[in-house]
C-alpha cells in the first residue's frame, strides 16, 4: 500500500517537471531480481544443486517450496569476519538487468500478476514517450550490502556514469532520481560520496 500511494504521488507530481526529465530508478529492499552462480563443495540439503551458471534466486517461486528454501537460504546468506560480510563459499551473486527496467518491474518472469514492482510507474512513464533503458532506467544492486560496501564494490562509479550518459544524451536535461525504501539511503549515499551539485 506504501509503494502504492507513493507511486501516486510521483506520477501526479513528475510530469509537473521539466518535459522529459530521464528517470533513473533506485529500487527498494528486496526490489530487483539477484542471480546466483554456483561452484560448491557440499549443500545443505540433497535436493540442493552443488553447480550451476547465472541463475535467478530473487524472487523464483520454486525456490520456497519445503526444504528447498533451505538451499536458498544458504545460497543467499553472508557470512562475517574481520569486519567484513561476504558470500556463502562457492557462491557468487550478482544483481543483472543494470540500465534497463526489466529487472525492477517484474521480480519473477514466471508470476509477472504478483510481483509486479515498479511495473506500473514505468508503463506510465513509456506511455508519455520514456524509452526503458534511454530514458528510463534503474540501477539495481545487490541489496544485501551496505551502501558503503557498494562504494568499494564501484556501484557508485558505475550509477555517476549512467546520469552522465543519459542527461547528454537528453541534451541537458536535469535527471530525475526516484529512489524507494531502502533506494533512499542508498541514493542519499551516492549524492553525498560523489560531492554531486543537485538542484530541486
Amino acid at each position: 500500500m506504501l509503494l502504492v500511494n507513493s507511486l501516486t504521488v510521483l506520477l501526479s507530481i513528475i510530469p509537473l517537471c521539466q518535459a522529459a526529465s530521464p528517470i533513473v530508478i533506485f529500487p527498494g529492499l528486496s526490489g530487483n531480481r539477484i542471480e546466483a552462480k554456483l561452484n560448491k563443495t557440499h549443500t545443505v540439503h540433497y535436493l540442493c544443486t552443488k553447480h550451476s551458471d547465472w541463475t535467478l534466486i530473487w524472487v523464483r517461486a520454486s525456490e520456497f517450496l519445503p526444504e528447498v528454501v533451505d538451499c536458498w537460504a544458504d545460497n543467499m546468506k553472508m557470512l562475517f569476519s574481520n569486519g567484513t560480510f561476504y558470500n556463502n563459499s562457492g557462491v557468487q551473486i550478482r544483481a543483472p538487468g543494470f540500465g534497463n527496467t526489466t529487472t525492477v518491474e517484474i521480480l519473477d518472469p514466471s508470476l509477472e500478476t504478483i510481483t509486479g514492482y515498479f511495473s506500473t510507474f514505468v508503463s506510465h512513464f513509456a506511455n508519455l514517450g520514456y524509452k526503458r533503458g534511454i530514458n528510463i532506467t534503474a540501477v539495481p544492486y545487490d541489496w544485501r550490502q551496505s551502501p558503503d560496501t557498494l562504494d568499494k564494490q564501484g556501484y557508485y562509479i558505475k550509477v555517476k556514469g549512467l546520469i552522465e550518459k543519459m542527461y547528454n544524451t537528453s541534451g541537458g536535461q536535469k535527471v530525475t532520481i526516484v529512489a524507494h525504501s531502502y533506494g533512499g539511503p542508498i541514493s542519499l549515499y551516492f549524492l553525498t560520496q560523489l560531492q554531486l551539485f543537485v538542484h530541486f
